[in-house]
């Protein structure tokens, strides 16, 4: 217990921090209030309300921390008193004389340390109760002034309309701004080092209190450069052997630019919070190897508008450190517009005449990289007039967004490439490479995971251009507004967030059981030696398992009340009684077939004078393939209830028997050799057991054999009994044996003696076939 009255180094850090702290959080407001008095610098709202976030999670961990010791405290006194009322009980009974007076002096001691141990904990948690105070009014305040800047914020956007300096040709306004700069090179340095050393200190500030976090930038870039340059040793020594990995080669020409890249695309979940000077030390970081790696990956006449964009990045930077002096700054803005919208004409221009002088059709990613191109102009030459007509808030709101969605989209398109040609590398190494999966079918798990990065990319642009453009905030509220309307049918609300809800988890359930069932059907299932028929079953039975399971959470996860349901089950239930009988006998069927297996996919059958190979399983119906290519949709309940032959039940072997007949005089032993022979030469026809010839009889006109043999491949047993059957024509060709035709023999009672000695006259020929009949 004493060990559990002591302060925690955790509440003691916190104690010892919220004095710094409040010094942090005065001057953050100080800031906020200077910005939402239009008296700071341009563009400081989002910076102030990132700050005030960053300053908002810290409070959160403390909240959490002070709280958990809090309820530690609680049970403690809890436990206390509980203590209490058991030595209270020794101490009544030693108090009527029934105890030794040791028991009733120990008795006395004990409850005056409870008491006392009862009150330091109380004093702890009462100086825990003082901090958790102070730390919710700062965090209340917070809160407060964040609300604040997203009025003034969604204020701001709203007022982007309104004119708030006169335009350029306005001499007398712009005299007056101008006149309104003494010295402008010393206003320069006046504004360049107010803003640096303001930028100093705000990203001085966030590395001081993200320390841990910022550690872990160098780990990241740490690994990501060791396992590039591995992986290159890796590539150099296996490209000659695996042609695929030519494509991921040029990755690991620029290991380091793929590195700082890689390491600045996953500084967003490492440095939360982080100030927008950060951001932007970040984004300069991001940019020379982004331009490296774009120029391998993209069509080498788009390699201008890289050069362009570094430009035009290094000058929107140098407006920045300028807007404490506003005349200058304007007048740079306007230059910096005109030289951006000239720069990207004349690209365009180039860029057009060269696609007519080759006359050859650009690619899907060119053609859409130039319609973007088109747009930026576009936008750049609104945000130019915007200012030229005194909308200066407008015309940098424009620009603003438009420089934030093109750098955005740059970097996000050169990370995708670099993990493109990282998808194409683990495919083709140790361990994706072992999977059977990835050896079977690596360019559709390839696809998809192209597919995929595709999208994330496309998402995390959206998002980042609707934060850039300050719309971020409100198409969240609004669509969650949307979402949560209620709208009345009969006595049941129901909410588009609730349709979504219950619509995108069934098609979770249904991609879950389709990757599931892909990966046990190509990495379990096909390494374990499983009777044939089971892992289509289990399959089938997780398939409905989790469609089940995914239908009763996406209703439970609309709000709708369970007890109506079951209401509505019931009512169901005797609708499928009178009326979907037959539906049901299938379904229930189709399980019997997956439990009991009578009857499984790839069996061979016959049933209705039809025969062919079971194709697929349903919960309806089964297909089955004929030999002629045709497919039947045959219902379950047949095939439990009709009498059906399964060629393939308990195993793929099936009997092949030939009849056929020889001359007379032919040794039967010889010809049961030689259709034995036959038999084992074949290579379709197994070993065990032993192909067998059977002399069956004397035949009217022949002697009459058959031969027997099994195969293991029965659905080429029609193919195999004709291949046979020409062997064994060829072979007792060979070896002279007569097939003999039908024969008759003829008795003639009364016939001309002439007609007789001209017959045995007449030389013996025998009758010869032709396709008229007989000839002779």
């Amino acid at each position: 217990m004493e060990d559990a009255i002591a302060m925690p180094a955790g509440i003691t850090s916190i104690a010892a921090a919220l004095g710094p702290f409040n010094r942090e959080f005065d001057e953050a407001l100080r800031a906020s209030r200077l910005a939402l008095g239009g008296r700071g610098p341009r563009g400081r709202l989002d910076d102030t309300d990132a700050d005030l976030q960053a300053l908002q999670g810290k409070l959160g961990g403390w909240e959490k921390t002070l709280t958990r010791r809090a309820e530690e405290l609680e049970a403690n006194l809890a436990r206390l008193a509980e203590s209490r009322k058991t030595w209270q009980a020794t101490d009544e009974l030693a108090k009527t004389g029934d105890l030794p007076r040791a028991v009733t002096e120990r008795t006395a001691t004990v409850l005056a340390r409870l008491e006392q141990v009862r009150r330091r904990v109380e004093e702890a948690r009462e100086d825990v109760f003082t901090l958790q105070d102070r730390v919710s009014r700062f965090q209340a305040r917070a809160t407060e002034q964040r609300e604040a800047i997203k009025q003034a914020m969604a204020h701001a956007v709203g007022g982007l309309l309104t004119r708030d300096k006169a335009a350029l040709w306005d001499d007398a306004d712009v005299a007056a701004d101008v006149a309104a700069e003494e010295k402008p090179v010393l206003a320069i340095a006046r504004a360049v080092r107010s803003n640096l050393a303001a930028s100093y200190r705000s990203a001085a500030e966030y590395v001081r209190g993200y320390q841990a976090r910022l550690a872990l930038l160098p780990v990241i870039m740490l690994v990501f450069l060791v396992g590039l340059w591995v992986a290159r040793r890796q590539l150099r020594l296996r490209i000659e052997e695996e042609p695929d990995l030519k494509a991921a080669s040029w990755l690991f020409e620029r290991p380091l630019a793929a590195t700082l890249l890689a390491t600045v695309l996953c500084s967003p979940w490492v440095l939360v919070y982080a100030p927008r000077e950060i951001n932007l030390l970040l984004l300069a970081v991001a940019l020379p190897p982004t331009i490296l790696i774009l120029r391998r990956a993209i069509d080498p006449r788009l390699a201008p508008f890289l050069y362009a964009l570094v430009v035009v990045y290094a000058l929107s930077r140098l407006l920045e450190l300028l807007d404490k002096v506003p005349a200058l700054e304007r007048l740079l803005f306007q230059l910096q517009m005109i030289a951006t919208v000239s720069l990207l004409a004349w690209l365009l221009r180039k860029h057009y005449l060269v696609r007519r002088e080759c006359a050859v059709a650009m690619n899907r990613s060119v053609n859409w990289t130039i319609r973007g191109i088109r747009a930026a102009t576009l936008l750049f030459g609104a945000a130019l007039v915007a200012d030229l007509l005194g909308y200066t808030q407008l015309g940098r709101f424009v620009a603003d967004g438009t420089l934030g969605c093109i750098y955005t989209a740059v970097i996000l398109y050169a990370g995708v490439q670099v993990v493109y040609g990282l998808i194409r590398l683990a495919l083709n190494v140790w361990p994706l490479q072992n999977l059977w999966m990835v050896r079977n079918l690596k360019s559709t798990v390839e696809r998809r995971a192209r597919l995929a990065t595709r999208w994330t990319a496309i998402v995390v642009w959206v998002l980042a251009g609707l934060d850039l453009v300050a719309l971020l905030e409100p198409t969240r509220d609004g669509l969650g507004k949307a979402l949560a309307a209620q709208y009345m049918v009969g006595e049941v609300g129901l909410s588009l967030g609730a349709v979504l809800t219950f619509v995108v988890t069934i098609w979770g359930a249904v991609l879950l059981s389709r990757l599931l069932r892909f990966v046990l059907d190509q990495e379990v299932f096909s390494r374990l030696s499983m009777p044939r028929g089971i892992p289509y079953a289990l399959t089938t039975i997780l398939h409905y398992v989790l469609l089940v399971a995914g239908v009763l959470i996406a209703i439970a996860s609309t709000g709708i009340n369970l007890d109506r349901f079951t209401i509505i089950a019931g009512a169901v239930g005797v609708g499928v009684g009178f009326g979907l009988q037959g539906i049901v006998n299938n379904f229930v069927s189709g399980l019997i077939l997956l439990f009991e297996r009578p009857i499984k996919v790839g069996d061979s059958v016959e049933m209705a004078n039809r025969g062919g190979q079971i194709q697929r399983i349903g919960i309806r119906s089964c297909v089955m393939r004929t030999g002629d290519g045709a497919e039947i949709i045959v219902p379950n309940s047949m095939l439990i209830a009709s009498e059906v032959t399964n060629w393939t039940l308990s195993d793929r072997q099936r009997r092949i028997e030939i009849p056929l007949g020889v001359a007379y005089g032919n040794d039967p032993e010889h010809i049961m050799a030689l259709l034995t022979q036959v038999a084992k030469e074949h290579e379709d026809i197994l070993a065990q057991p032993p192909p067998d010839a059977q002399f069956t009889g004397f035949g009217a006109h022949a002697l009459e054999f058959k031969l027997g043999a099994w195969t293991g491949r029965p659905e080429r047993g029609g193919g195999i009994r004709s291949e046979m059957c020409v062997r064994i024509y060829k072979m007792l060709r060979q070896e002279g044996i007569e097939i003999p035709y039908p024969q008759s023999t003829l008795h003639v009672r009364s016939f001309d003696p002439g007609v007789t000695d001209a017959l045995r006259s007449e030389p013996q020929r025998r009758p010869r076939y032709t396709a008229a009949g007989v000839d002779g």
